[in-house]
């Protein structure tokens, strides 16, 4: 009895159906294949037979070198924006936008009657076209005066006032025509350059320009004009219309103004802002200059790491790219650690920068 039931106990669990036999013979094929080929991994030699070696010298004589593809195979060289080849200007160690903006402006019918006009190509800047200008050579029908390549050589520095200096003057200092024109310009209206930095309202007066000129300016000291004794001193960011009106020369059009402007800024942080409101003539604001005062604790400061795009942009000193431009390296590259960033990180150029920064804070 005891025998029946031990074999009965080895039937049930040691003995295999038809179907499990033939999985178990189909499992040990496949893991004695695989053991197979396993052993013939090692044995089997998978080195490369052809010797590439004469093709991989020649591939690398090909291939030009990474540095052969730089700018340093640019050059500059004089050249008529009327007349040169679409093939030499390829050459022309200036950005490809701009040279290809001139072809096609030439392909569209315009000409370039003198050295100004290539100034006024889309994309152009100051600082560019002062780079290009000595170059550009006219044809004898544009009447251009030409400036040689060796105008940098013939800069000679002084000290001079630029409410005296001449055009003359301006030129030995390396200043271009246009903007010695501008400098002249701006006196002639009655304008004064009170201290250096007044050269940057200048329309044209880039900050590399204004970089090598600033160590020698000397402005004098513009005595102001005798004025009757006024009871009241305005205080720019804290007046109302009505104290605006009590100043001279100032009525109920320019009070308005001069309140909508400092809402756009946020405040001014210099008597010389006034002179940015619409219709302000250098008379009349040669009238107030002396009546007025500035409390810049007043000032409505812009928290660079969270204003958005339209708080930018609705300042008057920063355009919709700039302001564009910040939000977006905000995002990309993380929150700035001071106002300062902004020049590092090429957000705003050196002017735009020195206009706005009173109004900036990282916080």
């Amino acid at each position: 009895m005891k025998n029946d039931t031990l074999k009965q106990i080895v039937r049930d669990y040691f003995t295999f159906s038809k179907s499990e036999r033939q999985g178990f013979t189909i499992l040990t094929a496949i893991m004695t294949i695989v053991l197979v080929l396993n052993y013939l991994a090692g044995k089997l030699d998978f080195r490369e037979k052809t010797d590439f070696s004469e093709y991989k010298r020649l591939l690398a004589e090909y291939d030009p070198a990474p540095e052969a593809l730089t700018l340093t195979s640019l050059t500059m060289f004089a050249f008529d924006p009327n007349t040169i080849d679409a093939g030499a200007i390829q050459s022309l160690d200036i950005p490809a936008e701009i040279r290809n903006n001139l072809l096609r402006y030439r392909e569209s019918g315009g000409r370039f009657r003198s050295p100004e006009d290539v100034r006024r190509l889309y994309g152009m800047n100051d600082s560019l076209f002062a780079v290009i200008r000595p170059w550009i050579r006219m044809g004898p029908e544009s009447g251009a005066r030409q400036v040689a390549p060796s105008m940098k050589e013939q800069t000679h520095y002084f000290r001079f006032d630029p409410n005296t200096v001449t055009a003359e003057q301006l030129a030995q200092l390396g200043v271009r025509d246009y903007l010695a024109g501008n400098i002249l310009s701006y006196r002639e209206k009655g304008g004064k350059f009170r201290q250096a930095e007044d050269l940057l309202k200048i329309y044209g007066m880039d900050m590399q320009t204004y970089s090598k000129l600033e160590p020698w300016i000397q402005t004098e000291v513009v005595p102001a004009p005798v004025r009757e004794p006024v009871a009241i001193t305005v205080d720019l960011n804290l007046a109302d219309s009505l104290q605006l009106l009590s100043l001279s020369g100032i009525g109920p059009v320019f009070a308005s103004r001069i309140l909508r402007y400092r809402q756009s800024l946020g405040g001014f942080y210099s008597v010389s802002q006034l002179e940015e409101v619409y219709g302000m003539t250098p008379e009349r604001f040669s009238g107030i200059e002396g009546n007025v005062r500035i409390n810049p604790g007043e000032i409505r400061l812009l928290r660079l790491n969270y204003a958005d795009f339209n708080e930018l942009r609705a300042h008057p000193y920063l355009s919709a790219d700039q302001a564009r431009r910040i939000v977006r390296l905000r995002s990309e590259t993380g929150p700035f650690e001071s106002p300062g960033e902004l020049l590092s990180r090429e957000a705003l150029d050196s002017v735009t920068f020195l206009r706005v920064k009173p109004y900036l804070t990282e916080r």
